[in-house]
């Protein structure tokens, strides 16, 4: 990747901090994988060179997720990529073609239970064979605290649960390539409330006091107004009036340093995945929207765009 260059899948005994300058690892440490130790680094790094897929470009991920073991919760890192990253992947195996469309299956209520997906996967014999995994709605579903789906498996259940299907089938397919690489989609239930809010300890009962903002603007604070105006896919960064109303729109807040900590982390996840691209952007924001981590997308109205907030000359 030093080169510029795609990078190309790696034997397993290749270093992958070969693939990256000083700088570029200092870079995916600051705004790709933050939180991750130097483990977890490594990690990621070697999973960015065996499969070939760009972190700077967003084609994969580090986050942060938390799980319960036994009595105690523990942070974990989760390694995610898109679905065509998944199909870069397994086209650069030169052993891969699209296979029938995806099905669908329905139970008794007309409520979508199951979808099947099929890749075609050319074997060491010269014969094309076609490679199929199902995923069920129950096992995938991403859901809010009261158990309804999230805004984006509200309005896209068929495309949610065929991405996690295709994902299942691509890993059978390919499971050298991929192997502990998964979907966004696949992860949603995993990152859902639960995950990001263990419960606390058990203590007398009295009334809760409100998570306390941060006292200063910390590292991932200057990260957040650093994002806020870097160029966005359309090519306009925000001023700091317009960093101020984004932050106001989504956390109530007109500052970094009166977000929580739990906002900031949410906040920079969003802004990400803004540099990415616009629905990546809004499907965080329904996502995190549902479990009540922020505010929602009022509905756009007619001709006008949903999130952008308009450019001003103020400092």
């Amino acid at each position: 990747m030093s080169n510029g260059d795609a990078l190309a899948l790696v034997p397993a005994s290749v270093d992958p901090t070969t693939f990256f300058t000083r700088n570029q690892i200092d870079l995916i440490k600051r705004q790709v994988a933050q939180n991750c130790s130097d483990d977890e680094l490594q990690l990621f790094l070697y999973q960015c060179a065996r499969t070939g897929l760009d972190p700077l470009s967003r084609q994969i991920y580090a986050l942060e997720r938390r799980e319960r073991q036994g009595d105690q919760w523990v942070r974990r890192m989760s390694i995610q990529t898109g679905i065509d990253g998944l199909r870069l992947i397994a086209e650069r195996t030169g052993r891969y073609a699209p296979g029938p469309e995806t099905t669908f299956e329905y139970d008794a209520g007309a409520k979508l239970r199951k979808a099947t997906a099929y890749i075609k996967k050319l074997t060491a014999d010269s014969t094309w064979h076609t490679v199929s995994a199902s995923a069920f709605w129950s096992e995938y579903v991403a859901t809010t605290k009261d158990g309804s789906p999230t805004r984006i498996w509200k309005e896209k259940p068929h495309v949610m649960l065929g991405k996690c299907a295709e994902s299942l089938a691509l890993r059978r397919a390919f499971p050298a390539e991929m192997s502990g690489l998964y979907t966004g989609e696949e992860m949603d239930k995993a990152n859902g409330p639960a995950e990001y809010d263990p419960p606390p300890a058990r203590q007398p009962a009295k009334k809760a006091s409100p998570p306390s903002p941060s006292s200063d603007v910390s590292e991932r604070g200057l990260r957040i107004n650093k994002l806020c105006k870097m160029k966005a896919p359309d090519g306009l960064g925000w001023t700091t009036v317009g960093a101020r109303g984004w932050l106001k729109k989504r956390f109530g807040v007109d500052a970094t340093n009166k977000l929580t900590d739990q906002q900031q982390r949410d906040a920079e996840v969003l802004l990400l995945a803004r540099m990415d691209s616009e629905e990546a952007y809004h499907e965080h924001v329904a996502l995190f929207a549902g479990q009540g981590r922020c505010n929602a997308d009022p509905p756009p109205p007619p001709d006008e765009p949903g999130d952008e907030l308009p450019e001003d000359d103020g400092p």
